[in-house]
């Protein structure tokens, strides 16, 4: 006898489906504007960076950025390779570290052709940095 079951007087009960009982028509109008009100209170989200949307800057504005993930937008020269991904990037007005990935690079000529750079700020204690996003040609 599976499924069934025996109570405390030894009669023999199935076992029932739990089926809740309806809910009161407001319980769900009250659910509903409690939900906007929350919603509309809350702060937008942040957008996330794509490359494009950050405004031309300088190398000397970038040193003076005082927040990190600061989308910015370079255009100058990759001068010098320091390290496997690492490249010193160099405009008119000063020169900082940039870390480009090979996917970055692909299908441009970095050798003398000035460059126009995406990327985010970064700190490695006092030395800022970017990290380059996307390299193309600059016009």
């Amino acid at each position: 006898m599976t499924g069934t079951f025996r109570d405390t007087c030894g009669f023999v009960v199935q076992p029932r489906l739990y089926i809740p009982r309806k809910t009161h028509p407001m319980t769900a109008l009250r659910f509903v504007l409690t939900l906007c009100i929350l919603l509309a209170a809350a702060p937008a989200p942040a957008q996330d960076y794509q490359p494009g949307r950050a405004p031309h800057t300088s190398v000397a504005e970038t040193l003076t950025l005082p927040v990190v993930n600061h989308p910015v937008v370079l255009t100058g020269y990759l001068v010098n390779k320091t390290g496997d991904e690492t490249y010193v990037f160099q405009d008119d007005t000063g020169r900082l570290q940039a870390k480009v990935s090979p996917e970055a690079l692909y299908n441009i000529t970095v050798d003398g052709k000035r460059l126009t750079v995406h990327g985010t700020v970064g700190r490695q204690g006092d030395t800022v940095e970017i990290a380059v996003d996307a390299v193309a040609q600059a016009e």
